[in-house]
């Protein structure tokens, strides 16, 4: 979104990307994301071509490194860092930290809690939010 709440698309994971967020107790994250857009992803296919990988690249973020929490952050709101990143599909965010500011809201889907992480960028005119559910005990899950 722009600062003033209008709607906008900033890069290749789309409107309502799906993915899973991994949390790990030893003060790890995993992140991976893609956009359902139709058009985005090729359909499934036996082999891609480089056209094909390069839009598959450009529709997906994957990351993973430690995890901090920030001093006065608590069960239910605060901000945290993901990193300094080990890998990402940015390469510009390697080695790099993605601060962010969230927000818990127990039960909110489906008897789910649901972690808002939210960044806002003044220089970029942006406020960009990604909303996931904790995964069910079936196993699903989903961003937006």
């Amino acid at each position: 979104k722009y600062l003033n709440g209008t709607d906008r698309v900033t890069d290749g994971l789309g409107n309502h990307p799906v993915g899973i967020l991994i949390y790990h107790p030893l003060g790890y994250v995993s992140v991976n994301l893609w956009s359902i857009d139709p058009g985005a992803i090729p359909g499934p296919a036996d082999e891609y071509n480089d056209v094909e990988w390069a839009l598959i690249g450009h529709h997906m973020l994957s990351d993973a490194g430690p995890l901090q929490v920030w001093e006065g952050s608590n069960e239910t709101r605060g901000t945290l860092t993901h990193g300094p990143l080990v890998m990402s599909s940015y390469p510009k965010w390697v080695v790099t930290d993605q601060t962010r500011n969230y927000t818990v809201s127990a039960k909110a889907y489906e008897g789910r809690d649901v972690l808002l992480l939210w960044v806002q960028n003044i220089e970029k005119d942006s406020l960009s939010s990604l909303y996931w559910a904790r995964a069910a005990e079936n196993g699903s899950s989903w961003a937006t």
